[in-house]
């Protein structure tokens, strides 16, 4: 199957694509690391567009909408009604009937127009994500380089490859000295939390994680700080056995 055709394939999300048959393909065509990030970028790219055709819901957008009686919100001058997202949503309930995770969610989120949109998002690009994903994983493994067949070695070839091993350890031996900036964008903030971008943008619409809205372009983005993100995920800490009877004898003691 061509390239182009299987992510046609994958944008059109009528079934549930096996995940065995998307390894397949993704070890057949990327055959070296390079093309594996190229292909990451361009579906990443795919997935923010999709996401944006019916609009990123903020805060704003959620007050708005509790503002209209939760009737229809407005984005970016487009009208989209809470039964146009029910309609559109009901039409993945027969090919996604065995998720039951998340039409448990989508029936929380029934009467919300904000939340509701983001299911819709999930749903509709639920097969990229899985391509996604296994593209990372693939890409972490893939070589560097398309494997080559193996020649007589001659002593111009062994001497070429000493170099090539040297300029190999070199770096990796090499020590960036640029520390990564505190300042991150939502990939960021998914490979460090291990949600995902639907995820994460619904809980910056409840607002239970902390970010910022940069508005140096024409369309808001949104940023999140690295140290924030850290804390947030670290927030409900587990005491041991030990803190917890030390407390009960404090609480006994009094």
């Amino acid at each position: 199957m061509r390239k182009i055709d299987f992510k046609q394939k994958l944008i059109n999300p009528n079934y549930r694509v096996d995940n065995n048959m998307i390894r397949r393909y993704i070890r057949e065509i990327f055959v070296s690391k390079e093309m594996a990030e190229q292909e990451i970028a361009d579906v990443e790219q795919v997935i923010e567009a999709r996401y944006e055709r019916h609009g990123i819901l903020t805060m704003e957008d959620n007050i708005q909408c509790l503002r209209t009686g939760n009737g229809f919100e407005l984005i970016e001058g487009d009208k989209q009604s809470l039964a146009y997202i029910r309609e559109e949503i009901n039409k993945y309930r027969q090919n996604f009937a065995d998720d039951l995770t998340f039409w448990s969610e989508v029936e929380k989120d029934w009467n919300n127009l904000p939340c509701l949109l983001g299911d819709l998002n999930e749903i509709e690009n639920y097969n990229l994500n899985i391509y996604l994903g296994e593209l990372r994983l693939w890409s972490e493994k893939c070589p560097d380089t398309p494997k080559k067949k193996k020649e007589l070695g001659t002593m111009d070839n062994k001497e070429e490859v000493l170099k090539n091993i040297c300029d190999l350890l070199k770096g990796h031996m090499h020590v960036s000295e640029t520390p990564p900036s505190d300042i991150i964008g939502i990939d960021e903030v998914c490979e460090m939390t291990g949600l995902s971008k639907y995820t994460v943008y619904k809980k910056t619409s409840n607002k239970e994680i902390p970010f910022y809205k940069s508005t140096l372009s024409k369309r808001s983005v949104l940023r999140f700080l690295r140290p924030e993100i850290r804390t947030w995920m670290l927030r409900h800490r587990i005491g041991t056995v030990d803190e917890f009877l030390e407390q009960q004898d404090g609480v006994y003691n009094k």
